[in-house]
Parts: C-alpha cells; sequence; structure tokens
C-alpha cells in the first residue's frame, strides 16, 4: 500500500526535505495558498536536520486547490491548464541562523 503523499507534492521525499516541506506550505498558508512542486531550482543546502533548495512551482489560492490537485496528479501529459499561469513562482529560502524561512515570487 502507498504512503499519502503530503499536498503538493508528486513523489515521495525524504525526512529531511519533508521538515522544508513543511516551512514551505507553512508560508504559503500566510497567502492563504497551497504550493505544488513543479521542481528544484538549486541553491540547495543540506544540514544534519534539513534539506533545503529554491523550488519553482504553483502558490494556489486555497479556493481553487482541489482543482488544481485533480491537474497536478494527472501530470503525465506534463501540461496544465495555462490559466494557472499567474500561479506560477519560485519559493526561495533563507537561512537565518538555524532557522529557515521561504518568500514567493
Amino acid at each position: 500500500m502507498q504512503e499519502s503523499l503530503p499536498q503538493g507534492l508528486r513523489v515521495q521525499e525524504n525526512d529531511k526535505f519533508l521538515k522544508f516541506w513543511k516551512i514551505v506550505q507553512e508560508e504559503a498558508s500566510k497567502h492563504n495558498s497551497v504550493f505544488f512542486l513543479d521542481s528544484g531550482e538549486w541553491n540547495e543546502i543540506e544540514t544534519a536536520e534539513i534539506n533545503a533548495e529554491d523550488l519553482a512551482g504553483w502558490l494556489i489560492p486555497k479556493d481553487k486547490a482541489s482543482e488544481f490537485d485533480i491537474l497536478f496528479k494527472a501530470f503525465e501529459n506534463k501540461t496544465i491548464s495555462d490559466r494557472f499561469d499567474d500561479f506560477y513562482m519560485i519559493a526561495s529560502w533563507k537561512r537565518n541562523k538555524d532557522s529557515f524561512s521561504v518568500s514567493f515570487a
């Protein structure tokens, strides 16, 4: 039985990335949105606790997230409706001593 994936992910990730993913989704929630991962965009860091990387994807308002999730999970043909183009952005991380933050642009 396949383990359920966290919302916004297509593949299972390791625990250190999932710790970072939680930070990404917490920031998305502050924008009343959910972030859906398309790809990593380098700027990687790995510590004993966390794997962080700038991420490209869609920052989808929560009221559209269920609709988008269906398209996102059926991504086999590598296309998502262009009506979601305006929601595509980069999630960039920043490290402050032992904590990480994320911003969307």
